[in-house]
């Protein structure tokens, strides 16, 4: 009796909660339709135009009587509108064109859908306060029913039999509610009013599902199970006619199903299958209705049961992996077929971009739990065999609808690209074949669509990149990533040129096809790197830098043959190869230029100088063919870099004769001012040459030679040897001396004045250190700042630069060269205070006397050739100039 009572106040509960809510949906609808013919009433008559009388052949016609309207309505109007398919009647010529011209035009539908439309806007921005009370009142039934169970359990009024009973007739009876509103009403807000309603109901019936399996065991977990697909199944159909919130909750609770109804059985098959056709209902009706959020949602949800189910397995907590490859290919698929079955242009601005949001996640997650599943299966050939009809499938989905899935197939391909380089299997079959036919396909389709379709950068990007990377990330998965036996060296050569062949060939097909040697010449290019990458693996490492030069060599004569576009780009990246390959030698050579000690270094061989010639070689057959064909800043970078190149090997030449073929009685010091004599010798003749970049390189190697003599000879035993004059010093200061005067000479001629002083003041500082040097040499000294000196040796420098300033003036007086005038004043007041400074005090005896004597005479002498000569040789010069 207790429990009728109880049943009997639950449904007087549920409706006095409903009936007031309907009464007012219906006064509401009443009110609104009396606003809207109000309001069609006014438009209306707002657009009727005052007609005058027409005329129907010759007749006029009568007016029409008029009307009594109603109180607070005006008059409608309803014009007469043609019938869709019937041409009007042309009664009598010019009457029935004047009726057609006074005939009130009708008003447009487009007019009236924006007005509505508008109007729906206006009211949906108002009634936020209906919304929320519309809801709060859905969560007051629910809690409502929660509660009365409650009471009823602490009371003891009702069996739990006749709980759940009650819970679940209460969730049908708030669904059936729910689902009249919905298809009785017509406004918006009762439609809301519908939604909360089913939405409380489906909830009453998951938990009652629930409470039966896990609170009092009435079903099993399989029975629950099918209790729970069941509420999913009527949420989806609620809400074809209660919209996307009663949706919603079906699609929360039916991906929460699984866990709630778990047995604690792996049967990963049964819960990817149940998954999966949720999975499709959901797709259709989120498609068919437009909810592209709700999309969203249940793609994440599904996403997240697989990603449990393998970080699971990764941790231990679960052992079956079984099915997730083909769920996860499934989900995609669906997603594919979706795509050609939707109506393109009804999503608007907002929904595209949600659902290319939901593609880009759909494969890109996709790709990347397959990758991770062919990981944790081993790459067994099964799973491999699914991941690539995976991989083709986005490839596949660009080429077909390419607007939109153009990111597909470089996604696909980096998902390849990323199974290749982490590919454990020890079978060929795996690691090998897979990846090289796949990339096959890759470069194939890119190549193709790059010919026909509107993207054709995109497309050969792909085909380009296929091409390029498997040969390196094989090497890479085999040699370092995965400690494997790997296949020999000429293995990887084949691979490598079979690969550039097919590079050269699709660049030879767009050059016949298309006529673009720019784009022929950037797959030429590729085909080159990756045939040096062969050979890189190929050779053995002391022979690469002839191999690169040889490349560069070729690549030259090449582009230039076939007038090839990227001819800078190709032949920059051979020659910077070359480069670094050749750079510990290069570093070798400047450590000996410098006499520096550097540390790692490696020893020239006969090896390293056929290197430098071979890459010589090279850069002067790229200066050769190209020097007409390039701009002017590329050609000066290229003679820089050819000069710089020219340089460090002369000098790793030179280092490799003095180790190799030098004379044992040759000295350090000789051997060094070898090389700084050939640097002078080869500025001078440098300078000889009429092109202005070889004469940038004569100025730049007598700049090299004048380093060394300052960084290494000034302090350095030169005068070292048995024999007077003949010994390094000739080397390190007597040619490079006489460099300097031909330089100046040959500056004087072609008119150059700031070299020619430059060279005239290099020459008269070599000429004064050879000769102190000399002086030291004579009297058994090697350095030119030795120790403690005799009478006698002073008294020679006092002589012999004095002497050398003579010299000097008198080179000067001849040659009428301002720089070495000065020069030589500079040496002579630096003799004349060495005089009085030095030899004053420190010589003794006769040499003091001759000292001061020499001097006296020799500056008396000086001053009487000025006088006599240099004077008057200008007062002559101004006097025949002078006017008369």
């Amino acid at each position: 009796m207790m429990e009728l009572l109880a049943l009997l106040l639950v449904l007087l509960l549920v409706a006095a909660a409903i009936l007031p809510w309907v009464n007012l949906a219906r006064i509401n609808r009443q009110r609104d339709e009396l606003e809207r013919l109000q309001r069609e009433v006014d438009g209306l008559r707002r657009q009727r135009p005052e007609r005058a009388p027409v005329r129907d052949q010759g007749r006029e016609l009568p007016d029409a009587p008029a009307q009594q309207s109603k109180p607070g309505f005006p008059d409608r109007v309803f014009p007469k509108q043609p019938v869709a398919g019937t041409a009007p009647k042309s009664g009598g010529g010019e009457s029935a064109k004047t009726v057609n011209e006074t005939a009130p035009p009708p008003i447009p539908v487009v007019a009236q859908s924006a007005a509505g439309a508008k109007e729906k806007t206006s009211g949906d921005s108002q009634d936020w306060f209906s919304k929320i009370a519309i809801w709060v009142g859905s969560v007051a039934l629910l809690m409502a029913g929660f509660y009365m169970i409650k009471y009823s359990i602490d009371e003891g009024l009702m069996t739990p039999a006749v709980r759940i009973w009650l819970t679940t007739g209460f969730g049908a009876l708030l669904c059936v509610a729910g689902f009249v509103i919905g298809v009785k009403s017509t406004q918006i807000a009762n439609g809301r009013i519908g939604q909360a309603l089913s939405g409380a109901g489906i909830a009453c019936l998951y938990f009652a599902a629930y409470a039966s399996v896990h609170l009092y065991s009435f079903l099993i977990a399989g029975q629950g199970f099918v209790a729970m697909l069941s509420v999913t199944v009527l949420a989806v159909v609620l809400s074809l006619k209660n919209g996307a919130p009663v949706a919603l909750m079906g699609l929360v609770g039916g991906f929460l199903t699984p866990w709630l109804m778990s047995t604690g059985s792996n049967d990963t098959v049964m819960l990817f299958s149940y998954l999966f056709l949720l999975f499709c209902g959901a797709q259709f009706l989120c498609m068919r209705r437009g909810w592209w959020a709700l999309l969203l949602g249940s793609l994440v949800g599904t996403y997240l049961w697989s990603t449990v189910v393998i970080v699971g397995n990764l941790t231990g907590t679960l052992d079956n992996l079984e099915g997730t490859l083909i769920f996860v290919l499934g989900i995609c698929l669906v997603n594919a077929a979706w795509v050609f079955l939707a109506k393109n242009g009804a999503q608007g601005p907002a929904g595209v971009r949600l659902l290319t949001g939901i593609r880009c996640l759909t494969w890109g997650g996709g790709l990347a739990q397959g990758l991770v599943l062919v990981l944790i299966g081993g790459f067994a050939a099964v799973d491999m065999a699914l991941f690539s009809l995976l991989s083709l499938a986005a490839l596949l989905l660009a080429v077909l609808k390419e607007d939109d899935f153009i990111w597909a197939a470089w996604l696909a391909l980096s998902a390849v690209a990323a199974a290749t380089v982490s590919n454990a299997s020890g079978e060929w079959a795996s690691w090998l074949a897979t990846p090289l036919g796949l990339m096959a396909l890759f470069f194939a389709v890119g190549h193709w669509r790059g010919l026909s379709s509107e993207r054709p950068l995109a497309w050969r990007s792909v085909s380009m990149a296929a091409a390029l990377l498997v040969v390196p990330l094989l090497y890479l998965n085999r040699e370092i990533i995965v400690v494997a036996v790997a296949p020999s060296a000429s293995v990887w050569l084949a691979i490598s040129l079979f690969w550039a062949a097919l590079l050269a060939a699709a660049g030879e097909h767009l050059l016949r096809r298309e006529g673009d040697k720019v784009v022929a010449g950037g797959y030429s290019a590729f085909a080159f790197f990756l045939s040096l990458f062969g050979i890189w693996l190929y050779l053995p490492e002391e022979y690469f830098a002839h191999a690169a030069a040889g490349f560069l060599f070729a690549a030259a004569l090449y582009w230039k043959w076939r007038g090839f576009g990227r001819s800078k780009f190709v032949l920059s990246v051979l020659a910077g190869i070359w480069a670094l390959w050749m750079l510990p030698f290069a570093e070798s050579a400047v450590g000996y230029f410098f006499q520096e000690a550097i540390h790692g270094v490696v020893e020239p061989g006969g090896r390293s100088i056929l290197g430098w010639a071979a890459g010589l070689l090279g850069l002067v057959s790229v200066w050769g063919c190209f020097r007409r064909v390039w701009e002017r800043p590329s050609n000066q970078v290229l003679a820089w870099v050819l000069g710089i190149v020219s340089l460090v090997a002369f000098v790793a030449g030179y280092q490799w004769l003095h180790a190799q073929y030098m004379p044992e009685s040759w000295t350090l010091a000789s051997a060094l001012g070898g090389l700084t004599a050939l640097l002078a010798l080869a500025a001078v003749a440098l300078s000889v040459l009429k092109s202005s970049s070889l004469r940038w390189a004569s100025r730049v190697t007598a700049g090299l030679a004048g380093l060394r003599v300052v960084w290494l000879h000034l302090g350095g035993p030169g005068a070292e040897g048995e024999s007077f004059f003949w010994n390094a010093l000739v080397l390190q200061f007597g040619v490079p001396f006489s460099a300097a005067c031909a330089l100046a000479w040959r500056s004087d001629r072609e008119a150059l004045k700031g070299v020619r002083q430059i060279y005239q003041s290099a020459t008269m500082l070599l000429g004064f250190v050879w000769m102190t040097f000399l002086v030291q040499d004579y009297y058994g000294g090697s350095h030119l700042l030795g120790g403690p000196t005799s009478s006698s040796e002073l008294y020679t420098y006092s002589v012999v630069w004095l002497l050398l300033a003579v010299a000097y003036q008198a080179v000067g007086l001849w040659r009428d060269q301002a720089a070495i005038h000065v020069g030589s004043l500079i040496l002579l007041l630096v003799t004349v205070g060495k005089v009085f400074l030095v030899d004053a005090s420190e010589l003794e005896g006769l040499f003091r006397v001759l000292s001061f004597l020499g001097l006296g005479l020799a500056l008396i002498g000086i001053g009487f050739f000025y006088n006599k000569v240099v004077f008057a040789r200008r007062v002559r010069a101004d006097g025949e100039n002078s006017p008369e």
